[in-house]
């Protein structure tokens, strides 16, 4: 911000006497200067609307741009290192830390519920002295104001317009207004439990712009309102589409017919799904701030739906496609389960889960390697490739068939099982029984099976054209899930130094030196 123009600096000047006036009572009744200091400095946890002054916005908003991909790949670039010294007395280290989160935690705890409290009070009396303020809602008020303090009669009004018996344009204004108002002024009205009970209902609307507005007041509440409100948009979201998969009555795709994304339902559910993996990836970087029982409910209801599995007695190609199909078609390489076991905060409370209650989610993920896996043994090279002709490239299509989402959610699979091999708890998961098996997998067979697949899987073409960087090859992404266990010691000891896995390491140099074609 070295260089800022006449009128980028008369615009700072305004967002920041915008500030300072609101915040001007708060900082004139201070007993003194010290005082004044630590009001300034706490202002985002005692005052409701921090997150909507514009100068608060414009900075979260220049800071993003500035710094946000630079830290996302620094983040990745050390990811191996910080979890080599994890192994190495850094727990002891992070456990310290996370103790003293844990403890400013419940004091913040402490202090939100005493400032709620005075809150209810102050609601109560204002409630009695502002009764007008339903009459005051009228229908002629088609436009809200920003500066219009959202009430409970106003609230109770928009869930009346919302009703699918009002005509269209009257849901579309009631959404409108919604859209408009303070998140944090939603989020006091005593009908916004109500509310969001509402619109998760209002989701399988007919009306696909009514819906699409409502993924729209989604959107918002998620960029711009306290975690406690958005945790109940996302795990009502998150319900919703466990209960929608789980429905007989919804059309959902089988992998015979694949997925037509230019089909309106289709269009929609997909983006359900992007607004929640979008959810997933951002939560990481602000939950530790809050109650670990928000993050945990996230984990959750994630790994519930997830956890979704139709009637397997049916033929494979009838099979109905599970809510993991279409995440791993917007999010291929996992990068939500990434960024959740990055920090100790989160991958505590995700091994947690996987280990006593959704363990199924990875059973079904090494079951996903292991059929593809076969699948290149039994089948000709070229015909291999034509199966993941989708490796190595994304390309613009409205169409994907049964064999393109195989491979997608086996990418997605082989991502998410790389990166839970990584963690002493996560290695604990094996080994993993499966129903095609007799044997379980074991911890060694899962690798073997990765190095396996560096030379039984096809080669991709590389691609020269900017758009077409990704690489999705098998031999590559189990490469580097092998390079990042070889990276850390204690991990490569348990993983690797074993004959099992060092023969299937050297087994292509003995075909090589026998005259045996790999």
């Amino acid at each position: 911000m070295a260089r800022v123009s006449g009128e980028d600096e008369a615009m700072l000047q305004a967002m920041l006497r915008q500030l300072f006036q609101s915040v001007k009572e708060k900082i004139t009744g201070a007993p003194s200067l010290e005082c004044a200091e630590e009001i300034l400095l706490h202002l985002e946890e005692t005052d409701e609307n921090f997150h909507n002054y514009e100068f608060v916005k414009y900075l979260r908003q220049y800071i993003c741009n500035t710094l946000g991909s630079m830290i996302e790949e620094e983040m990745e670039k050390w990811t191996s290192d910080q979890n080599q010294g994890e192994e190495f007395g850094y727990d002891t280290v992070v456990q310290h830390n996370i103790m003293m989160i844990v403890v400013e935690s419940m004091i913040n705890k402490f202090e939100e519920d005493e400032i709620r409290s005075q809150e209810r009070q102050k609601k109560i009396q204002k409630e009695k002295s502002s009764s007008y303020c339903t009459d005051n809602c009228s229908d002629s008020d088609s436009s809200f104001n920003q500066s219009y303090k959202f009430c409970q009669g106003k609230l109770q009004l928009i869930l009346d317009q919302l009703d699918p018996g009002q005509p269209k344009e009257v849901r579309y204004e009631a959404l409108q207004t919604l859209c408009s108002a303070p998140p944090s002024d939603v989020l006091n009205c005593e009908n916004w439990t109500t509310l969001c009970e509402k619109l998760t209902v209002y989701l399988s609307d007919p009306d696909p712009v009514f819906r699409d507005r409502i993924l729209k007041f989604y959107a918002q509440t998620f960029t711009l309102s306290p975690l406690h409100m958005t945790k109940e948009i996302y795990t009502s979201l998150a319900k919703y589409l466990e209960l929608y998969f789980v429905s007989r009555e919804n059309h959902i795709p089988t992998l015979s017919t694949g997925i037509d994304i230019s089909n309106p339902n289709v269009t929609h559910l997909l983006k359900k799904i992007r607004l929640l993996n979008e959810y997933q990836k951002e939560a990481p970087s602000f939950w530790i701030r809050h109650p670990e029982k928000y993050m945990e409910e996230i984990v959750e209801s994630t790994l519930s739906l997830l956890s979704v599995k139709h009637d397997q007695s049916h033929l494979v190609s009838q099979k109905i496609l599970d809510p993991i199909y279409f995440l791993a078609l917007v999010d291929t390489e996992a990068v939500w389960f990434k960024k959740w076991m990055h920090a100790y905060y989160s991958r505590t409370a995700v091994l947690r889960l996987l280990e006593k209650k959704y363990k199924s989610l990875i059973t079904t993920a090494v079951q996903q390697c292991v059929q593809y896996f076969e699948l290149c043994e039994t089948m000709k090279g070229d015909e291999v490739l034509g199966h993941s002709k989708s490796c190595g490239i994304k390309q613009k299509t409205f169409y994907y068939s049964g064999k393109e989402l195989q491979y997608i959610y086996f990418i997605h699979s082989l991502s998410l099982l790389g990166r839970l091999l990584i963690y002493t708890q996560g290695r604990k998961l094996f080994p993993i029984k499966l129903k095609t098996r007799k044997d379980s997998v074991s911890l060694t067979d899962l690798l073997v099976l990765f190095t396996q697949l560096i030379y039984h899987s096809p080669t991709c073409p590389k691609m020269t054209s900017p758009g077409h960087l990704e690489n999705y090859s098998p031999a590559s992404m189990a490469t580097e899930v092998l390079c990042i266990l070889c990276d850390q010691k204690e991990c490569a000891i348990e993983c690797l130094y074993n004959n099992t896995v060092i023969e299937a390491l050297l087994q292509p140099i003995h075909n090589l030196m026998k005259g045996t074609k790999v």
